[in-house]
């Protein structure tokens, strides 16, 4: 008992600095996390796999083979209900911790991560015995806590972001990048955003108009609002589709708590890991070219399609988010269905269909959340396939405005079966792209 606590950052991560000394990970790599853990708090081992640092599979093996640390399985123990009242509730499901047994002064407990030291120290701060940790599978420990505590667990009591051992066991898959991509209620604003946004609410004579126009070039803040205004809280049948009918809706006040809230997240902190500007500059020009599009497949203002072209790659914001560090390792000059395999590769999903289970979770309308997924396989669109090729072509012009290439028609000679689903000859969209590509467009 009484453990000290060290002013460097580095001793506080003690199972993170083993990892590295046991070359599990690397030290920039804890040294990041470290960062993560004083800004955001939760378990450094969590924050690890979160950030795409850590394998899942290798932390269970690390665990398991220590020499030191026996592990235990629950279902073989029948457990005093008196040892309870030692752990409070609420601490046993936070820290997926569970009394064992109770020798006069020594106190064994069954633990998610037995190496924890912090934990084990609070535990003989709560206890007042000498703290013995086993190893135990976190889905035991939770079923064991269900078991012998009297009250029934609550969704509040649940830890949100929580990362269990059991997910640990299959490691940075589908099902749980799924799950971390519904937990994501909104991605951060660019700063000029939020401050034009104040400036221009703060002015008596600022429209809708007005604020929507500020709004309309943020892909993150178009997104929350068009989430926020398809909410079942305003309970409308018809889906909103775009940001000046959401901004509408929701009113100049709710619109900007909605912009000031996405202005906690500092994104600057992220820029090593992913290229904000270049996003934002890409959806920018796939929004504009969406919409020119539409006009020149004779479609006119279309509804919904500078929306959906401004959001048709929000997966790779959001996939950078998840795990910044694994993402930032894919090859930047990849785009399109080669970026896509990369992402599979790296994170067992790909940016489309990242986005399109964001699109869903925040309620977008179908004419959205369809071209976000299909923008790189437009063939498979069935609710509006020519929305979804608008979307498609969009992007193919934004990877070649990315990438430089003057406007011409061998840009597009490839994409022969895109352009004859919107009845379009290389000519005209060669136009078209010469079209987007205006003075203000590549001032950005």
């Amino acid at each position: 008992m009484g453990m000290g606590v060290s002013a460097n950052p580095l001793d506080k991560g003690r199972i993170g600095r083993m990892l590295v000394d046991e070359g599990i990970i690397e030290l920039e790599d804890l040294k990041t996390a470290l960062e993560v853990q004083i800004e955001r708090g939760g378990k450094i081992v969590e924050i690890l796999i979160h950030l795409g640092c850590l394998d899942a599979s290798t932390m269970s093996g690390f665990l398991s083979s220590r020499p030191g640390d026996a592990s235990i399985e629950l279902d073989r123990y029948r457990v005093p209900r008196e040892l309870c009242e030692l752990i409070p509730r609420e601490y046993a499901l936070e820290h997926e911790v569970f009394p064992i047994d109770r020798m006069g002064n020594c106190f064994t407990v069954a633990m998610t991560f037995p190496i924890e030291l912090e934990t084990i120290r609070r535990l003989e701060e709560i206890t007042g015995l000498n703290v013995n940790a086993l190893l135990c599978n976190a889905q035991d420990i939770r079923a064991a806590i269900r078991s012998y505590y009297p009250a029934k667990e609550s969704a509040q009591s649940q830890p949100r972001d929580k990362i269990t051992r059991g997910q640990i066991e299959t490691g940075l898959k589908v099902e749980n990048v799924v799950q971390m991509l519904r937990r994501i209620d909104s991605l951060p604003a660019l700063p000029q955003t939020v401050q034009q946004v104040q400036e221009a609410t703060a002015d008596p004579d600022t429209s809708l108009r007005d604020i929507a126009e500020i709004v309309s070039t943020d892909p993150a803040i178009s997104a929350k609002l068009l989430r926020l205004a398809n909410s079942a809280a305003y309970g409308f049948l018809i889906k909103i589709n775009n940001v000046q009918s959401a901004i509408t809706l929701l009113g100049m006040r709710e619109t900007y708590m909605a912009v000031l809230s996405s202005a906690i997240i500092d994104i600057t902190e992220a820029s090593s890991f992913f290229d904000h500007k270049r996003y934002w500059k890409w959806s920018m020009f796939s929004a504009a070219a969406a919409r020119n599009i539409a006009t020149a497949a004779g479609h006119g203002r279309k509804a919904g399609v500078f929306t959906a072209g401004l959001l048709s790659d929000i997966g790779r914001f959001a996939l950078s988010e998840i795990a910044p560090i694994r993402y930032s390792r894919i090859d930047r000059d990849l785009e399109g269905i080669e970026l896509a395999m990369a992402e599979e590769e790296a994170l067992g999903i790909g940016h489309p269909e990242a986005g399109h289970i964001l699109a869903v979770h925040w309620q977008m309308p179908d004419e959205i959340s369809e071209p976000i997924r299909f923008h790189h396989r437009p063939e498979l669109a069935q609710i509006d396939p020519d929305l979804t090729a608008m979307v498609a072509l969009a992007a193919v012009m934004s990877d070649a405005y990315m990438r430089g290439d003057a406007p011409g028609e061998e840009v597009f000679e490839s994409h022969a079966q895109l352009l004859s689903i919107l009845g379009l000859q290389p000519a005209q969209v060669a136009d078209t792209y010469a079209a987007t590509r205006t003075p203000e467009m590549e001032m950005m």
